[in-house]
Protein backbone atom coordinates (compact mmCIF):
# COMPACT_ATOMS: atom_id res chain seq x y z
CA UNK A 1 0.00 0.00 0.00
CA UNK A 2 2.89 2.38 0.43
CA UNK A 3 3.16 2.00 -2.89
CA UNK A 4 0.61 4.55 -3.50
CA UNK A 5 2.80 7.23 -2.41
CA UNK A 6 5.79 7.78 -5.14
CA UNK A 7 8.52 5.54 -3.82
CA UNK A 8 11.41 8.26 -4.07
CA UNK A 9 9.15 10.92 -2.31
CA UNK A 10 8.79 7.99 0.46
CA UNK A 11 12.28 6.69 0.57
CA UNK A 12 13.22 11.29 1.62
CA UNK A 13 10.46 10.84 3.83
CA UNK A 14 12.12 8.34 5.82
CA UNK A 15 15.78 9.25 5.42
CA UNK A 16 14.79 12.82 6.26
CA UNK A 17 12.86 11.54 9.87
CA UNK A 18 16.04 9.33 10.73
CA UNK A 19 18.82 10.79 9.24
CA UNK A 20 20.06 12.49 12.50
CA UNK A 21 19.00 9.22 15.19
CA UNK A 22 20.80 7.10 12.68
CA UNK A 23 24.00 9.75 12.26
CA UNK A 24 24.29 9.44 15.75
CA UNK A 25 23.84 5.87 15.91
CA UNK A 26 26.74 5.43 13.89
CA UNK A 27 28.63 7.21 15.99
CA UNK A 28 27.78 5.13 18.58
CA UNK A 29 28.29 2.02 16.75
CA UNK A 30 31.92 3.05 16.43
CA UNK A 31 32.40 3.52 19.94
CA UNK A 32 31.17 0.20 20.61
CA UNK A 33 33.30 -1.54 18.37
CA UNK A 34 36.02 0.13 19.52
CA UNK A 35 35.54 -0.88 23.26
CA UNK A 36 34.80 -4.31 22.12
CA UNK A 37 38.69 -4.99 21.87
CA UNK A 38 38.67 -4.26 25.38
CA UNK A 39 38.15 -8.17 26.51
CA UNK A 40 41.08 -8.97 23.53
CA UNK A 41 43.48 -6.60 25.45
CA UNK A 42 42.58 -7.71 28.46
CA UNK A 43 43.06 -11.60 27.79
CA UNK A 44 46.42 -10.63 25.96
CA UNK A 45 47.81 -8.90 29.32
CA UNK A 46 46.41 -11.02 31.71
CA UNK A 47 48.08 -13.63 29.86
CA UNK A 48 51.15 -12.22 28.51
CA UNK A 49 52.11 -10.25 31.42
CA UNK A 50 50.14 -11.09 34.88
CA UNK A 51 50.37 -14.82 34.98
CA UNK A 52 54.17 -14.73 34.05
CA UNK A 53 55.04 -12.08 36.10
CA UNK A 54 52.13 -12.92 39.20
CA UNK A 55 51.46 -9.09 39.27
CA UNK A 56 48.26 -9.12 41.40
CA UNK A 57 48.48 -5.15 41.19
CA UNK A 58 48.57 -5.41 37.69
CA UNK A 59 45.95 -7.48 37.17
CA UNK A 60 43.49 -5.60 39.77
CA UNK A 61 44.38 -2.33 37.38
CA UNK A 62 43.04 -4.68 34.07
CA UNK A 63 40.00 -5.61 35.50
CA UNK A 64 39.24 -2.44 37.19
CA UNK A 65 39.80 -0.83 33.31
CA UNK A 66 37.66 -3.99 31.95
CA UNK A 67 34.67 -3.12 34.14
CA UNK A 68 35.13 0.37 33.34
CA UNK A 69 34.87 -0.09 29.22
CA UNK A 70 32.19 -2.84 30.25
CA UNK A 71 29.86 -0.56 31.47
CA UNK A 72 30.67 1.67 29.05
CA UNK A 73 29.68 -0.35 26.58
CA UNK A 74 26.35 -1.29 27.87
CA UNK A 75 25.27 2.11 28.27
CA UNK A 76 26.39 2.83 24.51
CA UNK A 77 24.43 0.25 23.24
CA UNK A 78 21.43 1.06 25.53
CA UNK A 79 21.48 4.50 23.50
CA UNK A 80 21.97 3.44 20.46
CA UNK A 81 18.74 1.13 20.67
CA UNK A 82 17.18 4.38 22.12
CA UNK A 83 17.89 6.25 19.26
CA UNK A 84 16.72 3.14 17.31
CA UNK A 85 13.48 3.13 18.89
CA UNK A 86 12.97 6.87 18.51
CA UNK A 87 13.68 6.51 14.68
CA UNK A 88 11.31 4.25 14.32
CA UNK A 89 8.76 6.83 15.81
CA UNK A 90 9.81 9.51 13.70
CA UNK A 91 9.26 7.08 10.48
CA UNK A 92 5.31 6.90 11.70
CA UNK A 93 5.15 10.56 12.57
CA UNK A 94 6.20 11.47 9.14
CA UNK A 95 4.55 8.51 7.11
CA UNK A 96 1.22 7.92 9.11
CA UNK A 97 -0.66 10.15 7.95
CA UNK A 98 0.01 10.54 4.06
CA UNK A 99 -0.61 6.69 4.14
CA UNK A 100 -3.84 6.82 5.60
CA UNK A 101 -4.91 9.93 3.35
CA UNK A 102 -3.64 7.65 0.20
CA UNK A 103 -5.47 5.11 1.71
CA UNK A 104 -8.71 6.93 2.03
CA UNK A 105 -8.54 8.55 -1.26
CA UNK A 106 -7.97 4.97 -3.09
CA UNK A 107 -11.01 3.38 -1.85
CA UNK A 108 -12.97 5.64 -0.35
CA UNK A 109 -12.47 5.06 3.22
CA UNK A 110 -12.36 1.32 3.42
CA UNK A 111 -11.29 -0.42 6.96
CA UNK A 112 -9.14 -3.16 4.92
CA UNK A 113 -7.35 -0.92 3.19
CA UNK A 114 -6.92 1.29 5.77
CA UNK A 115 -5.50 -1.72 8.13
CA UNK A 116 -3.15 -3.36 5.49
CA UNK A 117 -1.60 -0.10 4.73
CA UNK A 118 -0.86 0.34 8.53
CA UNK A 119 0.57 -2.99 9.03
CA UNK A 120 2.96 -2.24 6.09
CA UNK A 121 3.95 0.45 7.91
CA UNK A 122 4.27 -0.80 11.21
CA UNK A 123 6.48 -3.68 9.12
CA UNK A 124 8.61 -1.33 8.13
CA UNK A 125 8.88 0.47 11.42
CA UNK A 126 9.91 -2.18 13.37
CA UNK A 127 12.82 -3.31 11.01
CA UNK A 128 14.29 -0.80 12.14
CA UNK A 129 14.46 -1.77 15.94
CA UNK A 130 15.43 -5.58 14.84
CA UNK A 131 18.42 -6.68 15.00
CA UNK A 132 19.10 -5.81 11.01
CA UNK A 133 19.98 -2.46 11.28
CA UNK A 134 22.21 -2.50 14.15
CA UNK A 135 24.20 -5.25 12.25
CA UNK A 136 24.42 -2.98 9.33
CA UNK A 137 25.90 -0.44 11.45
CA UNK A 138 28.41 -2.80 12.94
CA UNK A 139 29.44 -4.01 9.37
CA UNK A 140 31.86 -1.12 8.56
CA UNK A 141 34.06 -2.39 11.16
CA UNK A 142 34.89 -5.57 10.02
CA UNK A 143 38.06 -4.52 8.40
CA UNK A 144 39.36 -3.56 12.12
CA UNK A 145 39.18 -6.69 13.42
CA UNK A 146 40.74 -8.24 10.17
CA UNK A 147 43.65 -5.92 10.69
CA UNK A 148 43.49 -6.92 14.54
CA UNK A 149 43.95 -10.56 13.55
CA UNK A 150 46.83 -9.36 10.70
CA UNK A 151 48.73 -7.58 13.64
CA UNK A 152 48.41 -10.83 16.01
CA UNK A 153 49.75 -13.19 13.22
CA UNK A 154 49.60 -13.44 9.53
CA UNK A 155 47.61 -16.62 9.29
CA UNK A 156 45.96 -15.32 11.87
CA UNK A 157 44.41 -12.52 9.60
CA UNK A 158 44.00 -14.36 6.23
CA UNK A 159 41.54 -16.64 8.52
CA UNK A 160 40.25 -13.72 9.60
CA UNK A 161 39.46 -12.47 5.99
CA UNK A 162 38.74 -16.04 4.30
CA UNK A 163 35.87 -16.57 7.07
CA UNK A 164 34.43 -13.34 6.44
CA UNK A 165 34.01 -14.26 2.90
CA UNK A 166 32.71 -17.14 3.34
CA UNK A 167 30.26 -15.91 5.72
CA UNK A 168 29.44 -13.44 2.88
CA UNK A 169 28.76 -15.79 0.36
CA UNK A 170 26.28 -17.77 3.21
CA UNK A 171 24.63 -14.55 3.38
CA UNK A 172 24.42 -13.45 0.12
CA UNK A 173 23.07 -17.01 -1.08
CA UNK A 174 20.72 -17.47 1.71
CA UNK A 175 19.12 -13.82 0.69
CA UNK A 176 18.92 -15.13 -2.99
CA UNK A 177 17.20 -18.30 -1.74
CA UNK A 178 14.77 -17.21 0.54
CA UNK A 179 13.68 -14.05 -1.09
CA UNK A 180 11.25 -15.30 -3.77
CA UNK A 181 9.62 -17.86 -0.49
CA UNK A 182 9.11 -15.37 1.59
CA UNK A 183 7.74 -12.63 -0.55
CA UNK A 184 5.39 -15.32 -1.81
CA UNK A 185 4.37 -16.49 1.62
CA UNK A 186 4.14 -12.61 2.77
CA UNK A 187 2.14 -11.87 -0.14
CA UNK A 188 -0.34 -14.96 0.51
CA UNK A 189 -0.51 -13.77 4.29
CA UNK A 190 -1.67 -10.37 2.74
CA UNK A 191 -4.42 -11.54 0.30
CA UNK A 192 -5.71 -14.05 3.01
CA UNK A 193 -6.04 -11.46 5.64
CA UNK A 194 -7.62 -8.91 3.38
CA UNK A 195 -10.39 -11.42 2.33
CA UNK A 196 -11.09 -12.77 5.96
CA UNK A 197 -11.42 -8.66 6.48
CA UNK A 198 -13.61 -8.24 3.75
CA UNK A 199 -15.83 -11.27 4.52
CA UNK A 200 -15.87 -9.91 8.22
CA UNK A 201 -17.41 -6.63 6.78
CA UNK A 202 -20.12 -8.52 4.78
CA UNK A 203 -20.92 -10.67 7.91
CA UNK A 204 -25.01 -10.37 7.91
CA UNK A 205 -25.04 -10.81 3.88
CA UNK A 206 -23.16 -14.15 4.40
CA UNK A 207 -25.03 -15.11 6.88
CA UNK A 208 -27.95 -14.45 5.54
CA UNK A 209 -27.60 -16.48 2.64
CA UNK A 210 -26.25 -19.35 4.19
CA UNK A 211 -22.71 -19.55 2.81
CA UNK A 212 -20.86 -18.90 6.61
CA UNK A 213 -19.55 -22.52 6.20
CA UNK A 214 -18.60 -22.09 2.86
CA UNK A 215 -17.05 -19.46 3.56
CA UNK A 216 -15.02 -20.65 6.31
CA UNK A 217 -13.63 -23.68 3.81
CA UNK A 218 -12.59 -21.00 1.16
CA UNK A 219 -10.83 -18.83 4.38
CA UNK A 220 -9.49 -22.38 5.42
CA UNK A 221 -8.19 -23.42 1.91
CA UNK A 222 -6.30 -20.24 1.63
CA UNK A 223 -4.72 -20.06 5.38
CA UNK A 224 -3.40 -23.86 4.14
CA UNK A 225 -1.90 -22.34 1.22
CA UNK A 226 -0.19 -19.70 3.20
CA UNK A 227 0.95 -21.95 5.64
CA UNK A 228 2.80 -24.26 3.39
CA UNK A 229 4.52 -21.29 1.99
CA UNK A 230 5.36 -19.85 5.57
CA UNK A 231 6.58 -23.10 6.61
CA UNK A 232 8.70 -23.84 3.09
CA UNK A 233 10.31 -20.50 3.70
CA UNK A 234 11.11 -20.98 7.05
CA UNK A 235 12.86 -24.51 6.69
CA UNK A 236 14.70 -23.09 3.79
CA UNK A 237 15.78 -20.11 5.61
CA UNK A 238 16.56 -22.57 9.42
CA UNK A 239 18.72 -24.36 7.55
CA UNK A 240 20.73 -21.81 5.72
CA UNK A 241 20.89 -19.97 9.53
CA UNK A 242 22.23 -23.95 10.73
CA UNK A 243 24.68 -24.02 8.00
CA UNK A 244 26.13 -19.98 8.43
CA UNK A 245 26.46 -20.86 12.54
CA UNK A 246 28.14 -24.53 11.80
CA UNK A 247 30.93 -22.45 9.41
CA UNK A 248 31.28 -19.37 12.27
CA UNK A 249 31.56 -22.00 15.42
CA UNK A 250 34.00 -24.20 13.15
CA UNK A 251 35.99 -21.19 12.48
CA UNK A 252 36.21 -19.87 15.90
CA UNK A 253 37.83 -23.34 16.83
CA UNK A 254 39.63 -22.83 13.70
CA UNK A 255 41.26 -19.79 14.96
CA UNK A 256 41.81 -21.44 18.19
CA UNK A 257 43.88 -24.17 16.91
CA UNK A 258 45.76 -22.12 14.69
CA UNK A 259 46.55 -20.09 17.63
CA UNK A 260 47.27 -22.96 19.82
CA UNK A 261 49.91 -24.37 16.90
CA UNK A 262 51.65 -20.65 16.52
CA UNK A 263 51.74 -21.31 20.41
CA UNK A 264 53.49 -23.87 20.14
CA UNK A 265 56.14 -22.80 17.56
CA UNK A 266 56.57 -19.39 19.79
CA UNK A 267 55.37 -17.69 16.56
CA UNK A 268 52.84 -15.72 18.76
CA UNK A 269 52.47 -15.13 22.88
CA UNK A 270 50.07 -17.85 24.78
CA UNK A 271 47.43 -14.67 25.18
CA UNK A 272 47.05 -14.49 21.36
CA UNK A 273 45.96 -17.98 21.20
CA UNK A 274 42.59 -16.67 22.60
CA UNK A 275 42.36 -13.06 21.27
CA UNK A 276 42.58 -15.17 17.49
CA UNK A 277 39.31 -16.62 18.64
CA UNK A 278 37.86 -13.36 19.29
CA UNK A 279 38.87 -11.33 16.62
CA UNK A 280 37.48 -14.44 14.13
CA UNK A 281 33.91 -14.70 16.28
CA UNK A 282 33.87 -10.48 16.79
CA UNK A 283 34.48 -9.95 12.57
CA UNK A 284 31.69 -12.56 11.83
CA UNK A 285 28.83 -11.47 13.96
CA UNK A 286 27.41 -8.81 12.07
CA UNK A 287 27.35 -11.29 9.40
CA UNK A 288 25.89 -13.86 10.92
CA UNK A 289 23.09 -11.60 12.39
CA UNK A 290 22.20 -10.14 8.98
CA UNK A 291 21.85 -14.00 8.18
CA UNK A 292 19.44 -14.55 11.19
CA UNK A 293 17.39 -11.58 10.19
CA UNK A 294 16.67 -12.28 6.21
CA UNK A 295 12.80 -12.50 7.25
CA UNK A 296 12.21 -9.46 8.25
CA UNK A 297 15.06 -7.76 5.78
CA UNK A 298 12.47 -9.21 3.17
CA UNK A 299 9.35 -7.99 4.75
CA UNK A 300 10.09 -4.66 5.49
CA UNK A 301 11.80 -4.36 1.73
CA UNK A 302 7.88 -5.72 0.11
CA UNK A 303 6.08 -3.14 2.93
Amino acid sequence: MLTQLRSSETMMTIVRACRPHLIYAGVFSALLNILLIAPMLYMLQVYDRVIPTQGRVTLLLLSMALGFALVTLTALEAIRSRLLVRASLRIDEALAAPVMRASLRLRQGSPRVLRQALRELDTLRQAVTGVTLPAMLDLPWIPLYILIGFLLHFWIGVLTLVGVAAILALAWYNEQATRRPLQQANVAAGRSYSLYDASLLSADVVQALGLGDALVRKHLDDRVAMLDLQADAGLSSSRLMAQSKLVRLALQSAALGAGALLAITAKISPGAVFASMFVVGRALSPIDQLVSSSRPMVQARRS
